[in-house]
C-alpha cells in the first residue's frame, strides 16, 4: 500500500489544483482507492491551489462516495498527459524538477489553448465571409415552409455551392452533403460571432468545423438587450424552429442553444448576463419516454428558472416532441399555455439536499404502485376540505405513519408534478413538512387514496412500465495506461499531432495492429482453448473528428506493403497469364479433337485420358496479398480470403459505405453478419453456388475496424 500511496503522490505533483472541476476529480479518484485514509494526501496536494479553503476540501471529501465512477486510473491519465512517467521508480521530486515540471505542463496548456484559440478564430472568420455572402432569408426556403415558421432578421439564406468555396469544403451531416439553399443560423459566444448553423431543406444539420466552436454559442430571434433583464422574460431552447415558434406564440425573445447538452451552459451565460430576467427553459420531449429532456431540467434548475413542457394531450403522435410540433399539432395558442404555465423549477443545485432519482416502477412495491396509481387519478386543482392536492399529497408522502420511504416518497411527489405542472409543486410541501407531524388525524397515505377515490379512482393497481432495452452508459477515460509502453507513446504523438479524441487513435493502432499480427499468432485463453486474435472493433465519431487521418497514421504501412507486393508479383502474374492462355489453347484443342473424333465414330478413349491429365496441371495463380478491404461484400470478402489471401481486415473510417450496402439490407443482414462472425473465429466455411464457383475458407484471419457516425448507426439498427 506504501508503495501505491507513493505513485499516487508523484503522479499528483504534474496536476495543477486549481482549477475545481480536476480538483473534485482527484478527490473522487483517490478515495476509491484509498477510502478516507486518501483525504491527508488530497489535501497536501490541494494547498497548491491560491484558491484552497479547508472546510470547502472537508466538506467536499465527505460528500464523495468511495465506490464511484471516476478511479485511481483518471489520475494516472491526467497525470500522463502533463508529463508524468510511471517508470517504478519512486523519489521525492526536488523543487526545481516540480518548477520544470510545472513550466512544461503551463507550456503545453498554452500551446493546446493557443491552437483552439486559432482554430476557432478561423472558424469565425469564415462564418463572417459566409454571413457577408449570404441574403435574407426567405418565407419559402423549405426548411421554413417545412417547419411552418416565419423567417426574422437575424436568419440568412445561402447556396450550398457558394458556401462550400467559401469554406473549402462541403458541409456534411451524418456523411451526407447538405444541398440546395441553405439556412443559415449565425451562432454567438458572448457577443461575438462564433460559428454557424447551415440547414437545408431536407433538415439536414451541419456546423462549422473548429473545436468548441459551438460550445456555449446561441442564436437569437432578435437583438436582445444591454441592461440587467428586469422585465424580460427570455425564453431558451434547443432547436431554431422550437424557438421560433415559441417566440411567435407569446411575443417574447427566445435563444436556441442548438443542442440539449448545450443548454445548461447557454441558461447560465444568459442568468449571468440578466439577473433580473425571468428565464424560461423550453423542454423537447425524449421521444422513446415522452418525458423532458434531462438537459432542459438541468438548465432550469441551475439557473432558477421555469420549465415550459409541450403538452399534447392524449395520445402524443410518434416523432412530436417540442413546441414546433405542439403548435403545428394544437396551434399557437397551445404554445403560449405551455409557455405561460411554465413550472418553477423545483430542486435547487445545493448539494446538501437530498436530490430525487427519476422515479424507477420496476422498483416499487405493489403498495408503493397502488399509491401511483392513486396519485395519477387526482388532477390539478383537487382539494381535500381546505387542502389543495399539492399539501395532501406532499404531507401524506411524508408522515412517518405512512410508511414510505423518502427517496421513494419524494420521487413519487415529483411524478405527480411532472403529470400536473403548476406553481405550487407537492415536491416543494413534501420538502418542507415535519414527518413526525401530531394531529388527532394527521394527513397520511390514507388520506391520498380518500382523494384519489373522490376522483374516480377504485383502488386499481398501475401496470409497470417496461424497461427500456437501452441504457445509458457514462464514458470513462480511456485507459491508456493498459496499453504497452512502445504503443501508448505511439498513440500519445499522433494524439497530439491530429488533436483526435484518444479512444479513437487508439482505435485505429490497435486494428493495425490486429490487422499485421492476426496471420502470425492465435490467443490460447486456456488447454483446448484456443483462437484467433482479430480484432472487431466499432468506432462512434462525430463529423470533422478526424476519422480518416487516424487510420491513415497506422494503416499506411499496410498499404504500402500491399502495394511493394502487387509490384513484387508483376512478373508472375504476366506468366500466369500466359501459362493459363497456353493451357486454355491446350484445352480447347484436345476438346475440339475429342469432338471431331466422336463425329466420325472413331474411339475417344485416348484424348479423354489426355483431357483429365491436363485438367491436373492448370496454372495456380500468384497469392499477392490483399490486406484491406472497405467496400466488398460480406460474401466477397470471403471469396478473397479463401482464392487470394487469407488474412484480411474491413477497415473503414465511413463505415455507411458498409452499413448501407446491399448486403446489410433486411433480407440478407443477419446471413452476412453471421458469416462475419464465423471468418472472425477462424472456422472453416464453404459457400456452395449452384452458377459460380463454389469455394471453402479454411484458416483465415479477420479484421474489423469501422468508424461511423451516430446518426448513421442509429437508422441502422431501425
Amino acid at each position: 500500500m506504501s508503495g501505491d500511496m507513493e505513485r499516487i503522490r508523484e503522479a499528483l505533483q504534474f496536476i495543477d489544483a486549481s482549477d475545481r472541476d480536476r480538483w473534485v476529480s482527484m478527490g473522487m479518484a483517490i478515495k476509491s482507492e484509498l477510502g478516507d485514509t486518501g483525504f491527508d494526501m488530497w489535501e497536501a496536494w490541494s494547498l497548491q491551489a491560491d484558491s484552497f479553503n479547508d472546510k470547502d476540501a472537508r466538506d467536499v471529501w465527505k460528500s464523495i462516495r468511495a465506490v464511484g465512477k471516476v478511479t485511481i486510473g483518471t489520475l494516472f491519465y491526467e497525470a500522463r498527459a502533463n508529463g508524468w512517467r510511471d517508470d517504478s521508480r519512486r523519489w521525492k521530486p526536488t523543487p526545481e524538477e516540480l518548477t520544470e515540471r510545472r513550466r512544461m505542463a503551463a507550456e503545453r496548456a498554452l500551446r493546446e489553448e493557443t491552437e483552439i484559440a486559432r482554430e476557432r478564430a478561423a472558424t469565425a472568420s469564415k462564418a463572417a465571409a459566409i454571413l457577408q455572402a449570404a441574403t435574407e432569408a426567405n418565407a419559402d426556403h423549405p426548411y421554413l415552409e417545412r417547419k411552418r415558421v416565419s423567417p426574422v432578421a437575424s436568419l440568412r439564406e445561402i447556396d450550398a455551392g457558394a458556401a462550400a468555396a467559401i469554406l473549402g469544403y462541403a458541409p456534411k451531416s451524418g456523411g451526407e452533403l447538405l444541398t440546395g439553399r441553405l439556412l443559415v443560423v449565425p451562432v454567438k459566444r458572448g457577443d461575438g460571432l462564433s460559428t454557424l448553423e447551415l440547414i437545408d431543406g431536407d433538415k439536414r444539420k451541419a456546423a462549422l468545423a473548429g473545436r468548441g466552436s459551438k460550445v456555449g454559442g446561441y442564436w437569437a430571434t432578435e437583438s436582445l438587450p444591454d441592461d440587467d433583464g428586469a422585465g424580460l422574460t427570455l425564453l431558451i431552447g434547443e432547436g431554431v424552429a422550437t424557438v421560433l415558434s415559441a417566440s411567435a406564440a407569446t411575443g417574447h425573445p427566445a435563444i436556441a442553444a442548438l443542442s440539449s447538452g448545450n443548454l445548461p451552459a447557454v441558461a447560465k451565460a444568459m442568468r449571468e448576463r440578466y439577473p433580473a430576467a425571468a428565464l424560461v427553459i423550453l423542454a423537447d420531449l425524449v421521444k422513446a419516454t415522452g418525458e423532458p429532456d434531462f438537459h432542459a431540467s438541468e438548465a432550469a434548475r441551475a439557473v432558477s428558472g421555469q420549465l415550459a413542457i409541450p403538452d399534447f394531450g392524449g395520445e402524443r403522435l410518434d416523432g412530436a416532441t417540442d413546441f414546433n410540433d405542439l403548435a403545428a399539432l394544437r396551434g399557437m395558442e397551445a404554445v403560449k399555455t405551455a409557455v405561460a404555465t411554465a413550472t418553477v423549477a423545483i430542486f435547487a443545485t445545493d448539494d446538501r439536499r437530498e436530490q430525487p432519482q427519476p422515479l424507477d416502477e420496476s422498483t416499487l412495491t405493489d403498495d408503493e404502485l397502488r399509491l401511483l396509481g392513486a396519485l395519477r387519478a387526482i388532477p390539478k386543482g383537487a382539494c381535500s376540505g381546505k387542502h389543495p392536492a399539492e399539501d395532501v399529497i406532499g404531507w401524506g408522502l411524508r408522515h412517518n405513519d405512512s410508511g414510505i420511504k423518502e427517496s421513494v416518497g419524494l420521487a413519487l411527489a415529483v411524478e405527480w408534478d411532472r403529470i400536473n405542472p403548476g406553481y405550487n409543486t407537492a415536491a416543494g410541501v413534501f420538502r418542507g413538512s415535519d414527518p413526525n407531524y401530531s394531529a388527532t388525524k394527521p394527513v397520511t397515505s390514507a388520506s391520498i387514496f380518500d382523494l384519489a377515490k373522490q376522483h374516480g379512482w377504485k383502488g386499481e393497481i398501475p401496470w409497470r412500465q417496461p424497461q427500456p432495452l437501452t441504457a445509458k452508459v457514462e464514458s470513462e477515460p480511456y485507459p491508456l495506461d493498459a496499453l504497452p509502453d512502445s504503443i501508448r507513446a505511439v498513440v500519445e504523438e499522433v494524439t497530439g499531432f491530429v488533436k483526435a479524441p484518444i479512444p479513437m487513435v487508439a482505435s485505429s493502432a490497435l486494428a493495425a495492429l490486429s490487422l499485421a499480427i492476426q496471420a502470425h499468432a492465435d490467443a490460447k485463453r486456456a488447454e483446448k482453448l484456443h483462437g484467433p486474435v482479430g480484432l472487431f472493433l466499432l468506432t462512434i465519431a462525430d463529423s470533422g473528428e478526424r476519422k480518416s487521418t487516424c487510420d491513415g497514421f497506422f494503416t499506411k504501412a499496410i498499404r504500402d506493403y500491399e502495394e511493394a507486393q502487387a509490384e513484387a508479383a508483376k512478373p508472375a502474374l504476366k506468366d500466369y497469364k500466359a501459362d493459363s492462355e497456353a493451357w486454355d489453347a491446350k484445352r480447347n484443342g484436345i476438346k475440339e479433337k475429342i469432338r471431331q473424333l466422336a463425329k466420325e465414330q472413331k474411339p475417344t478413349a485416348g484424348m479423354e485420358l489426355a483431357l483429365r491429365d491436363l485438367e491436373h496441371t492448370k496454372p495456380e495463380p500468384p497469392r499477392i496479398p490483399r490486406l484491406l478491404y472497405a467496400d466488398a461484400t460480406p460474401e466477397a470478402l470471403a471469396y478473397g480470403l479463401a482464392r487470394q489471401w487469407p488474412s484480411g481486415g474491413v477497415v473503414s473510417a465511413e463505415a455507411g459505405i458498409v452499413f448501407g450496402s446491399h448486403g446489410m439490407g433486411k433480407d440478407s443482414v443477419m446471413r452476412n453478419l453471421s458469416l462475419l462472425n464465423q471468418l472472425w473465429d477462424g472456422n472453416s466455411l464453404t459457400i456452395d453456388r449452384r452458377t459460380t464457383e463454389s469455394f471453402t475458407v479454411r484458416g483465415a484471419r479477420l479484421t474489423v475496424a469501422l468508424q461511423v457516425q451516430e446518426p448513421t448507426l442509429r437508422e441502422f439498427f431501425t
